[in-house]
């Protein structure tokens, strides 16, 4: 059984916000190693460090999800940013494929003998920036079920333009199928 995490939010009546799924590549990469090992050599920094390095993109496009035990297991999301850094280096697909082959050939250095590897990647280009306005407070959850009145986006960007404030959240976020195009 896999650990839920719940993120909640509240919106004061009359708040907009604009949620936004952006593209990103999935991957979790199994390594040869300890917890203790893994964080002694660095740890999620060096990790992101190497990743990044590796295809030549900002550190700040590679986002640490979970690190957990079973040999030591890092999940990890790259995201485009403002910048549009994985365009400039031939778009999500190339930058895709630069990391499966990189994982998958084992030619990549993270430190460790590398185990097992998955990479996947979610294209949110074909949907557009939704603006929300409550009508009352409410909450919006973030948990890994859905039901038929919603839709589980991954990742998003949740954008307030009164604050102009952006925060991309890397979790799976269950919204009201209203909330969605």
């Amino acid at each position: 059984m896999g650990v839920i995490n719940i993120l909640e939010f509240y919106l004061n009546k009359g708040c907009t916000v604009f949620i936004v799924p952006i593209d990103s590549i999935q991957s979790s990469v199994r390594m040869n190693w300890t917890m203790n090992e893994f964080f002694k050599d660095g740890g999620t920094t060096k990790f992101v460090d190497r990743i990044a390095a590796s295809l030549r993109i900002k550190i700040a496009n590679v986002k640490v999800v979970s690190v957990y035990t079973g040999s030591v297991v890092v999940d990890y999301q790259i995201v485009e940013d403002s910048q549009k850094t994985l365009s400039s280096n031939g778009g999500i697909d190339k930058v895709q494929n630069n990391l499966a082959n990189l994982l998958t050939s084992k030619s990549i250095n993270l430190g460790a003998p590398i185990l097992n590897v998955q990479v996947s990647a979610t294209k949110a280009s074909a949907t557009s920036a939704v603006p929300t306005t409550t009508s009352s407070s409410s909450t919006v959850s973030t948990t890994s079920a859905s039901s038929n009145n919603e839709k589980i986006v991954n990742p998003v960007e949740i954008i307030d333009p009164y604050f102009n404030a952006k925060q991309i959240l890397t979790a799976p976020i269950r919204l009201p199928a209203n909330l969605m195009p």
